[in-house]
């Protein structure tokens, strides 16, 4: 029996307008700003990896950066681009309506976002929507590594909601979605409501149950 839903927020809950090919250079734009050079890093270097071996390469240059100031200057960054467009996001049609629904009928409602916290709130809180969860798990409330598609993100979502993952089912628009769902023993909702999330379902082999609008999960639960 299912006593919590869980939702991704942009491209789920938000029609949002972020910059991800800049927001996917942040760790390399930060580390190389502070004196690494480019070469250092591998191609395809978790955000993890890459922060490491930056450490380790300023370490070896004399500059004394600790991880948890690193840490802090990607946060910040990454958070200012995530908020930059803010003005042009809205989001999806019926999404208030559903939450509207599933609150009436009892379930806890979390919100578990790669958004950095200080942009999921402002978010949330433009839309006045923050209300409605009972728990909200962001990017930056973990160590790096701990998001999704790792499975213990989920687990952080369903701690805080007080239930176990295989009591939620979790909605969201990306494979990151739903391998973080699926390796936690959460159910899982797929979203295609941009092209984008499209193509990227239709390029996956092993799809799970893929909607075209969160408005169909009205009536659903």
């Amino acid at each position: 029996m299912f006593k919590a839903i869980g939702f991704d927020m942009d491209g789920t809950l938000i029609d949002s307008d972020i910059d991800y090919a800049r927001l996917g250079m942040v760790e390399h734009d930060v580390l190389t700003s502070l004196g690494v050079p480019s070469k250092v890093f591998a191609h395809m270097m978790s955000e993890k990896d890459m922060l490491v071996t930056g450490i380790d390469y300023l370490h070896s240059i004399g500059k004394d950066v600790s991880s948890d100031e690193l840490e802090r200057m990607v946060n910040e960054e990454s958070t200012r681009i995530e908020t930059s467009n803010i003005s042009s996001s809205k989001p999806f049609p019926m999404v208030r309506e559903l939450l509207d629904e599933i609150s009436s009928k009892g379930y806890k409602i979390g919100l578990l976002s790669r958004g950095h916290r200080g942009y999921v709130l402002k978010t949330m809180d433009r839309f006045d929507l923050t209300g409605y969860f009972d728990a909200i798990e962001a990017y930056d409330d973990h160590p790096v590594g701990e998001q999704k598609p790792n499975p213990v993100a989920m687990e952080y979502l369903a701690k805080g909601l007080g239930v176990r993952t295989d009591e939620m089912i979790y909605v969201g628009d990306a494979v990151t979605d739903y391998l973080c769902a699926r390796d936690s023993g959460a159910a899982f909702i797929g979203l295609a409501q941009n092209e984008h999330s499209r193509t990227m379902w239709e390029s996956y082999d092993h799809r799970p149950e893929i909607l075209n609008n969160i408005s169909e999960l009205i009536g659903r639960f």
